[in-house]
């Protein structure tokens, strides 16, 4: 794909509306990317899959844990158990 520090990271952080552009614009097929709300942006991404190099994942949980972990400390009006069961059958 390319070597390290060519851009490719960035490239798809910009694509992914997760890092803006020093300049220019990014579309993504009809999509104007720079020119979306921050609540524009996060329905955008939902749109989207990443996969990262490095997941994070606390090894002491297993995976319903892990993918509910980031909504554990926040009061919800959505069973959070259910909601990460629900995401991992998505995927």
């Amino acid at each position: 794909m390319g070597p390290s520090g060519s851009g490719k990271s960035t490239l798809l952080h910009l694509i992914g509306a997760m890092d803006q552009p020093d300049e220019g614009h990014i579309r993504v097929g009809d999509r104007e990317v720079t020119a979306l709300s921050r609540r524009e942006q996060a329905l955008y991404r939902r749109t989207i899959g990443f996969v990262f190099q490095r997941f994070h994942l606390l090894a002491a949980l297993n995976v319903l844990d892990n993918v509910a972990a980031p909504v554990l400390p926040y009061r919800t009006s959505f069973d959070k158990f259910a909601r990460a069961r629900g995401l991992l059958d998505a995927v």
